[in-house]
């Protein structure tokens, strides 16, 4: 019997809770410890990719709005150690400022390229990851220490010294995968460990994946059965496929909560209603990778090149290479077909991304695997359509409102591109009922995730 309980579940049992405490009392939230490991490594990054805007969204609501004690946690040369409240939200806002991700778009170095192109201005290069960012010219290692150091040199508290009851909260990963970093949850056994696993894609799926990233996720699966006491994961399909896993090695009486994932303010119906390019273009968001299928898309562009010409749509990467990216990178680079209507575009800020959606024709998806798919419910919250694969997890996310195809048909999907660059009827049509999706924004995605921290 799987272990997973539905949003309405939650809000029953935090509901249910509270009418079982005394009268006249109140349920005592309790105080959270927050893996800081995610944003730390993030901070090496030019601008934040769609896990690091999650972990920076839970930072910030946690930092202003959880009611009771929030630290941060990160490992020291002095093992585990947590560091107050305070000195975190200057660490959160020291951040944002490298990632850019409050300046206005014109200060987007990358986005600027990438309009220009898209107008039809003659490209001397790439766009460069990290051109979006003042603070990503500093050298990295530099920002990574600023951040460590901002408020002053602290060697935090021992974990020992963590108020009793203390929550730790990981949704990261690369702190679950090591073993080491939780060592320190054998000796507080009063302390409940809620950790997010976004999905078990690499041992599903390991052809997809580095091998490294097969075993970094055995390890997570490992360290997740030995020290979770509930699982957040982004949907109810990643929640089955990790509770397969867990049950194989012991762990499958944790409880699983399918939460699905906000939306950024930056992604707001008002971005759609901002200039477009003359030149009809389409986007694809995330890594550049096998997983995600773009050489097919590459494919499909070959043909709408040979049939068109110079009149066919244009085509937006924003990502950046990832493992098994070169033969695709280095075709658009290389092919005289494609580098004319094809740009990588590595390093864009959320509100620039938000702006390059808004303007696309849609926004396209071919995955042979997802946990959620970030991307797709962005471009529908800006009024932009979204084409996707037909995976369980795209149709969770997307519901209604995405159109889905088989990531193994180039055919349809050349398709559905063709009919999406005419400016017809039905597309005017199709954006009129994307207009009616409503996102899950962070306010009402955290009461969730209270729901289940106050559970426990």
């Amino acid at each position: 019997m799987k272990s997973t309980k539905s949003p309405e579940a939650i809000a029953h049992f935090h509901l249910d809770r509270r009418r079982r405490t005394e009268p006249g009392t109140t349920l005592m939230h309790r105080p959270i410890a927050f893996s800081l490991i995610r944003a730390l490594l993030g901070s090496l990054s030019p601008t934040p990719r769609g896990i690091e805007r999650i972990d920076f969204g839970y930072i910030s609501h946690l930092l202003d709005h959880w009611p009771a004690d929030c630290f941060g946690v990160l490992p020291t040369p002095w093992g585990m150690r947590y560091f107050p409240r305070e000195r975190i939200l200057k660490g959160r806002d020291r951040l944002a400022a490298y990632w850019n991700e409050t300046a206005s778009i014109g200060e987007d170095g990358v986005y600027s390229t990438v309009v220009d192109w898209l107008d039809g201005c003659e490209r001397a290069r790439e766009p460069r990851d990290g051109e979006a960012s003042r603070g990503a010219r500093s050298p990295l290692y530099n920002r990574l220490a600023s951040l460590i150091l901002e408020g002053g040199v602290s060697l935090g508290r021992a974990m020992s010294r963590l108020p009793n009851r203390t929550i730790y909260l990981d949704i990261g990963h690369t702190g679950v995968s090591h073993g080491a970093l939780l060592g320190w949850l054998r000796r507080r056994p009063d302390v409940d460990a809620v950790l997010m696993l976004h999905d078990a894609i690499p041992l599903e799926r390991p052809d997809l994946v580095h091998p490294s990233t097969v075993a970094q996720h055995r390890r997570v699966m490992a360290n997740t059965a030995a020290y979770a006491r509930a699982v957040i994961t982004p949907t109810q399909a990643a929640a089955d496929a990790i509770q397969t896993q867990l049950a194989s090695i012991g762990g499958g009486h944790i409880p699983l909560f399918p939460l699905g994932l906000p939306i950024d303010d930056a992604f707001s119906p008002a971005e759609a209603a901002c200039g477009t390019a003359t030149t009809p273009y389409f986007v694809v968001c995330g890594a550049i990778e096998p997983r995600k299928n773009q050489s097919m898309l590459l494919s499909v562009w070959r043909e709408l090149l040979a049939a068109h010409g110079a009149a066919a749509p244009r085509l937006v990467l924003a990502g950046r290479p990832g493992h098994g990216s070169d033969y695709a990178v280095q075709e658009i680079r290389q092919s005289n077909l494609l580098s004319g209507h094809v740009l990588v575009a590595s390093g864009l800020s959320s509100p620039a991304l938000a702006r390059l959606i808004a303007g696309a024709r849609a926004l396209l998806m071919p995955s042979f695997a997802e946990g959620f798919g970030l991307p797709p419910v962005e471009a529908l919250s800006v009024g932009t359509p979204a084409v996707l694969s037909d995976i369980p997890a795209h149709r969770e996310a997307s519901g209604a409102f995405g159109i889905y195809l088989d990531p193994h048909d180039p055919t349809a999907w050349h398709r559905a591109i063709s009919d999406l660059t005419a400016d017809t009827e039905s597309y005017r049509a199709l954006k009129k009922r994307i207009a009616e999706f409503r996102p899950l924004r962070w306010d009402a995605y955290m009461a969730r995730v209270g729901g289940v921290l106050d559970g426990l």
